[in-house]
């Protein structure tokens, strides 16, 4: 009886933390550090990457969609593109997350 009542508690909790919005919303700063390193180690991995431009292209639409960037509207993409790519602190923690993530 015990389990199924902490198995009824705990299927409650999955359902009500995202439902309240009590986890942590990354900002678009947040996403775009995210995302950029996703795309960094990718290249990582697959040099061919860097040199096939749409394949390149493809994948990083796809991970910035998944980072709720939108990827449909070329001048908002490259407004976001420039606020973040000059932004010092940003490639910092972008280049850090890239030394310790991508492997």
């Amino acid at each position: 009886m015990k389990k199924l009542l902490s198995l009824a508690l705990l299927s409650a909790l999955i359902f009500l933390i995202p439902a309240c919005g009590c986890t942590k919303q990354l900002t678009e700063e947040e996403r775009y550090i995210e995302a950029s390193t996703e795309i960094s180690c990718e290249t990582i991995k697959d040099p061919s990457l860097s040199t096939d431009l749409i394949k390149s292209k493809e994948l990083s639409s796809k991970i910035f969609k998944e980072y709720d960037f939108p990827v449909d509207n070329n001048e908002t993409m490259l407004g976001i593109m420039d606020k973040y790519e000059k932004n010092e602190e940003v490639a910092k923690k972008i280049t850090e997350k890239v030394e310790t993530e991508c492997k």
